[in-house]
C-alpha cells in the first residue's frame, strides 16, 4: 500500500498542463517552472504531488518518502529512474532517483524514498 511520509517538498510554478500527472517526475525548466521529466534527466523539481494545470502553483516532493507512478516492474528495494513518460522504472542506466519501498507493476502507484542523484 502506497504511503506518503513526506521530508522535503517546494513549491513551484507548473510550466506545462501537470493535471494528470500526480505522482510523476518533474525536472526545472530555464524559467525555474516545473516540467515533466524525460528519460535520463535529473529529478529537479521533484515528484509532481498535485494536479496543477500550466502557471498553477503545487507541491513537488524533493527528498524524502512520497508515492510514485510506475512505467514498469519494480521491486522493493530496487534503484529506480525515470523513463521517457516521466514514470519510474528500475534503474538500468539512468541517474537514480531514488529506492522503491515496495513492489508494483506499470500503472501501480507505491512508496519510494526520493534521493535524487544530480
Amino acid at each position: 500500500m502506497a504511503i506518503e511520509q513526506s521530508g522535503f517538498s517546494q513549491s513551484l510554478e507548473a510550466g506545462a498542463d501537470l493535471s494528470a500527472k500526480q505522482f510523476y517526475a518533474c525536472k526545472l525548466d530555464s524559467n525555474g517552472k516545473a516540467v515533466l521529466c524525460v528519460a535520463g534527466e535529473s529529478l529537479t523539481a521533484g515528484v509532481c504531488l498535485g494536479m496543477p494545470a500550466a502557471g498553477e502553483a503545487a507541491s513537488f516532493g524533493v527528498v524524502g518518502l512520497f508515492q510514485v507512478v510506475l512505467g514498469g516492474n519494480v521491486n522493493a528495494g530496487a534503484k529506480i529512474e525515470v523513463n521517457a513518460s516521466g514514470q519510474f522504472i528500475t534503474q538500468s542506466s539512468g541517474k537514480a532517483a531514488g529506492v522503491a519501498q515496495e513492489g508494483g507493476a506499470s500503472g501501480n502507484i507505491i512508496t519510494a524514498l526520493i534521493l535524487p542523484q544530480m
